[in-house]
C-alpha cells in the first residue's frame, strides 16, 4: 500500500500466505501483489500494535449473559450518577429482549461470533508481516 499505510518487502514464500486477503469485522479485502512496497524511516524504528475487541459469544447459549456483561458495563452505557443503581437490573432486561433476536442472527453465522477468529487471523498475520519487516 502507497497511501501512508503499513509497507513491506516480503518474499514469494511470505507473500502467499498473508497478501490477498485483509479481515474485518466488517469486510474482507483484497490486495494485488503489486501494491506491496518497502520504505522505512529510520533502521531503529519501533512498532507497536494494538488490537481491540469487544469480544462475542462464541455460542449461543453465551448472547445473553454477553449482552449482560456489555449492557451492565458503565463504560459502555453511562447512566447518570441518581441512576447508577439501575444499571444491573437495566442490563438484565435489555440482555434477555434482545438475546432471541440475537441468537437468530448468530446462529445463521454459525452459532457464535466471528470476532475472535477475525481477531487472531489478523494478529498471526501482523506478526508475520512485522518479522518480515524486521529480518
Amino acid at each position: 500500500m502507497k497511501d501512508g499505510g503499513l509497507s513491506l518487502k516480503l518474499s514469494s514464500q511470505q507473500r502467499k500466505k498473508i497478501v490477498g486477503r485483509t479481515f474485518s469485522s466488517a469486510r474482507v479485502c483484497t490486495f494485488p501483489e503489486g501494491d506491496i512496497d518497502s520504505y522505512s524511516h529510520t533502521s531503529e524504528e519501533k512498532i507497536g500494535v494494538m488490537l481491540l475487541n469487544l469480544g462475542g459469544p462464541d455460542t449461543l447459549n453465551d448472547v445473553q449473559p454477553f449482552f449482560f456483561n456489555l449492557f451492565a458495563d458503565p463504560d459502555i452505557i453511562r447512566l447518570p450518577r441518581l441512576f447508577r443503581f439501575l444499571q444491573r437490573p437495566l442490563a438484565q432486561l435489555m440482555s434477555v429482549l434482545r438475546a432471541p433476536k440475537s441468537k437468530e442472527g448468530y446462529a445463521s453465522i454459525g452459532g457464535g461470533s466471528s470476532v475472535r477468529k477475525i481477531t487472531d487471523e489478523q494478529a498471526s498475520a501482523l506478526k508475520l508481516a512485522l518479522e518480515a519487516r524486521s529480518g
